[in-house]
């Protein structure tokens, strides 16, 4: 199979955003598709995109962090379109404050993408290839004032996609843990102002083409990626220095710890 033209996917996410972005790139004559999304008007809408562009389409309602929910997903896709070719673990949430925001923050973007990705690792290990694409943040590489549960749910999803591509390269299967900076979508679109902003459109084309190589990882955009290392390479007290220094000194009442 050519890498560059998988004929089966399975995108979480998929019904707005980055996900929605990558069905559009990926949708072509030929290819079969599984979309998973919460918003089930939103998800019809893109299925119909991908349909128009020749895709064959599959739609699943589902949230990523009923466990036994994506178990089925997972067993129809694979009765109608055998095991994907490439599996995009898309669906994420944002920040925010609050208890139950950030438990759910845990939930959605580490324990949902073990929901999406486990269910179909026998099939992949039978059929000795495939790819899984898990996309992160550049949030995973370091702590930010206010963004302590982000933070820490997309380095938990970093470490587990390392560990997980190292146990699945004997099989064939490739794991590419995908860490883009800030991305215009609804989820962002009450931000204050984003440097190095992507569209969602640009951000899935550049996905798609680095995808090809089956990398370790991808990142972009570049000037973001150096700022960002070099951050989590420093002493803690000199990282601590300057993100507070780059930052307004006055916190928001609702950036504090504990606050409802």
């Amino acid at each position: 199979m050519n890498p560059d033209s998988p004929l089966s996917l399975f995108i979480t996410g998929a019904s707005s955003g980055l996900g929605e972005a990558l069905v559009l790139a990926y949708a072509a004559p030929g290819v079969r598709i599984g979309l998973v999304a919460r918003r089930g008007h939103l998800l019809k809408d893109v299925g119909r995109q991908a349909e128009k562009a020749g895709a064959r389409v599959a739609l699943y309602e589902g949230d990523v962090t009923d466990k036994s929910k994506m178990e089925g997903i997972a067993r129809d896709f694979l009765d109608h379109f055998s095991a994907p070719d490439l599996i995009f673990a898309n669906a994420g949430q944002g920040g925010g404050s609050g208890y139950a925001i950030e438990r759910s923050l845990m939930e959605v973007n580490h324990f949902g993408v073990q929901n999406t990705i486990l269910p179909f690792l026998p099939a992949l290990q039978e059929k000795g290839s495939g790819q899984i694409a898990v996309i992160s943040s550049l949030a995973a590489y370091r702590g930010l004032p206010g963004s302590g549960d982000y933070c820490a749910s997309k380095a938990a999803l970093k470490a587990y996609s390392d560990s997980l591509r190292l146990v699945l390269f004997p099989f064939g299967t490739t794991v590419t843990i995908v860490n883009p900076g800030y991305i215009r979508t609804e989820m962002t679109r009450d931000n204050p102002p984003m440097p190095f902003c992507w569209s969602a459109g640009k951000a899935a084309a550049t996905i798609r083409r680095r995808l090809r190589h089956r990398p370790a990882r991808i990142e972009f955009p570049f000037p973001m990626v150096i700022s960002v290392r070099l951050l989590a390479l420093l002493p803690p007290r000199w990282g601590d220095y300057l993100i507070r220094w780059s930052r307004p000194r006055k916190a928001s009442k609702d950036r504090r710890i504990g606050a409802k």
